[in-house]
């Protein structure tokens, strides 16, 4: 009854008043009213809110009666319930502890109950249960609200059906399907580490069979190069997927994303409305992001992008850690099934996979264009006219290119640049004459056979 809302408590008390109701009656002798209690506790009357009639007796009659007959006012409201005097206050835990819950919960409105255990560090939270904080806090007026039923009644009218197949849809085995996304997260403001404030990307890889993090963290800007500086860690730790599902973002269109991922036997696919690995599973993961580590940057706020990454790792093995809701284990214990049959790509596969290839002209002195740059092959691969060639470049290092043959062979084209008269002469080829200058001069007196030698130098 403490917890029973002031309607509630109408109704109950409008119930009991329909019970005595019958004996309020001034000419009823005690012996009919006798009669008439053991009727209604015979056929007690169906209460509102619906179930079974609450277990009654004589003496709970006769007691509310008494408290109607004898309240003075609104002789009702003497028949609701009553609350305890403690009521919002509780008994389980220190006033210290929910104290420092609430000042937790009021910096990062956002953090569960959970969280907030991790936070705190008073000394009794360890015999504190999670159920019995999260009570303590909604007694005092800081209940974290549902979500989801906000949401539902906001969006109340002519909704499309939930195809609950798709929603509750997962992949066979781990590695069969990552999904990536991103998402915008928290601001950072300006200071000495910028100019102006700006807002990080959030960005996550997740396993869609086992829910498990393979990659991700925060950029000030989501470029090619950031997608695969999360890409190609994971890979290189979980083993290439067969399938990426992106949606229709024009950095996961990349040549070199979607081809990189077909060098090393996996495929890129961009989701569509039809899609069964779109239906949520990732979204939720940025919601659940933003509801813990997110809410704990409020905390203990960053300054840049790598530290937020760094924080994002922390999280992302303590996720792997957590029993998943949907499927009843931990994401990392859903993985393991495959551990050991996961083909590990080795470093000189990944070196070249994410590298982009392009084709160009090398000409005749060896120059190459690409990028609003020049470039020079190597003496092996200078021809006397004009060719086609294929060029892999790096994104991250365009000081050179490389020149790659059908062999699969890369051979190093470094930037062109203009070389002094000394240096271009140093590289020139000098014979060693066969005959010194004294003897230019002094011919004559050798003999025949030195002669000969010399005209053969000569």
């Amino acid at each position: 009854m403490t917890r029973q809302s002031r309607s509630r408590r109408r109704q109950v008390a409008l119930y009991r008043f329909q019970l005595i109701a019958p004996l309020l009656l001034p000419q009823l002798s005690p012996q009919r009213r006798g009669e008439r209690v053991r009727e209604i506790l015979t056929r007690p009357p169906t209460p509102p809110w619906g179930g079974e009639p609450p277990r009654l007796s004589a003496r709970t009659l006769r007691r509310w009666l008494q408290v109607y007959q004898e309240a003075e006012g609104d002789r009702l409201a003497a028949l609701e319930p009553k609350t305890r005097g403690d009521h919002g206050h509780s008994r389980t835990i220190p006033p210290e502890l929910l104290a420092e819950a609430i000042s937790v919960r009021e910096k990062a409105s956002r953090l569960s109950v959970r969280q907030i255990l991790k936070v705190i560090e008073h000394p009794a939270r360890e015999r504190v249960s999670r159920r019995s904080l999260g009570r303590a806090l909604r007694e005092a007026g800081y209940g974290k609200r549902d979500k989801r039923s906000r949401i539902a009644a906001r969006c109340k009218g002519r909704l499309a059906p939930v195809d609950w197949d798709l929603q509750l849809w997962e992949a066979d085995f781990p590695n069969e399907i990552w999904q990536v996304d991103s998402t915008p997260s928290i601001w950072l403001p300006k200071g000495r580490h910028r100019d102006q404030a700006v807002r990080l990307q959030l960005v996550n890889l997740i396993d869609d069979h086992s829910r498990l993090i393979v990659g991700g963290g925060f950029v000030e800007r989501l470029r090619v190069v950031d997608l695969l500086s999360f890409l190609v860690p994971a890979i290189e730790a979980y083993g290439c997927p067969s399938v990426l599902f992106m949606d229709q973002a024009q950095i996961h269109r990349s040549s070199i994303v979607t081809q990189g991922l077909a060098r090393l036997g996996g495929e890129a696919i961009f989701g569509t409305a039809g899609h069964a690995p779109g239906h949520g599973k990732v979204e939720r993961l940025h919601q659940k992001a933003e509801d813990t580590l997110v809410e704990g940057f409020r905390l203990s706020p960053v300054h840049t992008a790598l530290e937020a990454t760094r924080r994002h790792e922390v999280w992302r093995e303590e996720d792997a850690t957590e029993e998943h809701t949907s499927t009843g284990e931990s994401p990392l214990t859903r993985w393991r099934r495959i551990e050991g049959n996961a083909r590990i790509p080795s470093e000189e596969e990944l070196r070249w996979a994410f590298r982009g290839e392009v084709e160009r002209t090398v000409g005749k002195l060896g120059e190459i264009q690409w990028g609003g740059k020049l470039y020079e092959a190597p003496p092996s691969h200078r021809r006397a006219s004009p060719y086609r060639a294929a060029i892999r470049f790096d994104l991250l290092d365009q000081d050179q290119v490389w020149i790659e043959d059908e062999d699969g062979s890369h051979h190093p084209c470094p930037l062109y640049r203009v070389r002094s008269h000394t240096e271009r002469r140093r590289r020139r080829p000098h014979p060693s004459p066969g005959v010194s200058y004294r003897d230019l001069f002094e011919g004559d007196e050798l003999g025949a056979e030195d002669a000969s030698t010399n005209d053969f130098y000569l």
